[in-house]
């Protein structure tokens, strides 16, 4: 309804000021004896006309105080006939009563460690945003790290880094002997909820006992990044991502030697196998000892776990059998989240049980099981043996695959490349659907698309699609000449931003602002779209 009303007692008031007019018109005209002068008076006298014009007054103040400044939300709100013109509020223009950004950037920031000589490798793997601030969490390889406040790294240290448009707003470590990182993070509106690796006796503001190689963590910190928990999922193990759910957090990745751990029973040799936990309540493994089954991604929606990763040859998830064939191929499972249960399991493998495909990302969009990950040749997504749609793969190509909740295929996209490419991050929220990754000139029926800066396949993208038809909304990226990968999306609904975080090298041109990292890189990065 538009924002322009019209008072219809007014109308009816002025109708009939004017029919009593016309009546004193039309009997002098027919021969009255008294003059049209005169009937007019009466009329005045009547008060007919001062009511028309009080009328006409009232309709003017109705539709002054009524209209508004025209903003994107479909309708007529300055009472020009004309819905959504010169929208205020919109960056770009106004499509259906919504914004249409273009993918504006709106700011970027490097985070990268200085070393004297050799190797600083740092990087983003992962984004929450709030309404004020966007967490990124990595890991950082150099001598000291500078982001809000100077740190001395000890070999290579996990972080967790808070910005805005302004720069760095705050910065924490995980640090023990070196090849330490974190993850993956979320945020409920009250707690940071980080997952990664340490090694040996760790440090998270307060010293935790690791108790030696490779340990998946599971930290808890306030918004102002101070730690209020941290504690192990086991030696040899590791932690790749983490989600809220109904029950609370859930976390997956893989293991490398024995499980020993409260939630999980009593201790089992599960080397190989991939592991969902929920932190106090439960673990279930995906596979067991001997596979190679590596969960990647993780998402939660109505009561319900969906688990995305990369396998090969051939593992149990439960009492069902995915095959990796010969080279690697990727899956997506669902778990109850009240009992840990696997309700279902499907797979993308190379049709002829050859090739390399793997899933790295997964998120709920409009109540579908959204997974992205690449392949290198025709792939046909399975359930068992029986195959629920194909893949049509040229070379090394980017996927996007949608479940419904029973595990049914709803659709595949495939944007196909002549080189590499691969989904690395996707994010739902609104309609849209918001992907990232590498690529070698992508396109995903944008126009126009985006070509590779050196023809390796290296180079970032991020792209927004219309979750229900698939068109291309606004895609963006940026490389060099080196490897440069975005791992991780955030979306701030309040104020309509998305955030990219991944790694960058040397050369690549950001916003206009060319690069340059401390040794041989690559650094870590976050830039921040309009939506």
């Amino acid at each position: 309804m538009s924002a322009c009303s019209l008072d219809t007692d007014a109308i009816r008031e002025r109708d009939a000021a004017v029919d009593a007019l016309l009546d004193a018109l039309e009997r002098d005209v027919g021969g009255d004896a008294e003059p049209v002068d005169a009937r007019v008076d009466a009329v005045l006298r009547d008060g007919a006309i001062d009511a028309a014009d009080a009328a006409d007054a009232a309709m003017d103040a109705d539709a002054t105080d009524a209209c508004a400044a025209e903003t994107c939300e479909g309708t007529d709100e300055d009472c020009d006939g004309r819905i959504d013109e010169a929208a205020v509020g919109c960056a770009g223009t106004c499509v259906d009563g919504e914004c249409e950004s273009s993918g504006a950037l709106l700011w970027h920031h490097v985070v990268g460690s200085t070393i004297a000589s050799g190797t600083a490798r740092d990087r983003v793997f992962g984004l929450a945003a709030t309404t004020t601030t966007v967490f990124a969490v990595g890991d950082a390889q150099g001598d000291q790290l500078a982001w809000a406040r100077t740190v001395t790294l000890n070999g290579s240290d996990g972080f967790l880094a808070g910005m805005n448009a302004g720069g760095a707003t705050s910065l924490a470590t995980m640090t023990s002997g070196g090849g330490d990182a974190a993850r993956d993070v979320v945020f409920d509106g009250t707690t940071l909820h980080v997952v990664g690796l340490v090694t040996g006796t760790a440090t998270f503001g307060d010293t935790v006992d690791m108790l030696g190689g490779s340990n998946g963590f599971y930290a808890t910190y306030t918004s102002d990044e101070t730690p209020t928990s941290a504690t192990r999922l086991g030696q040899t193990t590791n932690l790749e991502a983490v989600a809220l759910t109904d029950g609370g957090v859930v976390a997956v990745g893989s293991v490398n030697g024995e499980l020993n751990h409260a939630d999980c029973g009593s201790a089992v040799n599960a080397a190989g196998a991939g592991i969902v936990w929920a932190p106090g309540r439960w673990c279930t493994l995906l596979g067991s000892a001997g596979d190679s089954v590596f969960p990647h991604a993780v998402a939660a929606h109505e009561g319900k776990i969906y688990v995305a990763g990369t396998l090969s040859e051939t593992s149990m998830f439960g009492a069902t059998r995915v095959d990796g064939g010969t080279g690697t191929g990727a899956f997506v499972a669902r778990l109850d989240d009240a009992s840990g249960d696997i309700e279902w399991v499907r797979g993308v493998l190379g049709a002829a049980g050859t090739g390399r495909a793997g899933a790295n990302a997964i998120a709920i969009s409009q109540g579908l099981v959204v997974v992205g990950g690449q392949a290198d040749t025709d792939s046909d997504v399975l359930d068992g043996a029986s195959s629920l749609a194909t893949l049509d793969v040229v070379d090394e190509d980017p996927w996007l695959v949608t479940f419904a909740p029973d595990g049914s295929v709803a659709w595949t996209r495939v944007d196909p490349r002549t080189f590499s490419g691969g989904v690395l991050a996707v994010a739902g929220d609104r309609g849209d659907l918001f992907v990232a990754g590498w690529h070698a000139g992508a396109s995903w029926g944008c126009s126009p698309g985006l070509s590779t800066v050196a023809g390796n396949g290296e180079d970032v993208f991020v792209v927004r699609l219309d979750a229900d038809t698939r068109d291309c909304r606004w895609i963006a990226g940026f490389g060099s000449t080196g490897a440069d990968r975005a791992h991780a999306l955030a979306i701030d609904p309040v104020r309509d931003v998305v955030y990219v975080g991944g790694e960058v090298t040397d050369g690549a041109v950001i916003g206009g602002d060319t690069v340059s990292v401390s040794g041989t890189g690559p650094d870590g990065f976050v830039i921040a779209h309009a939506r």
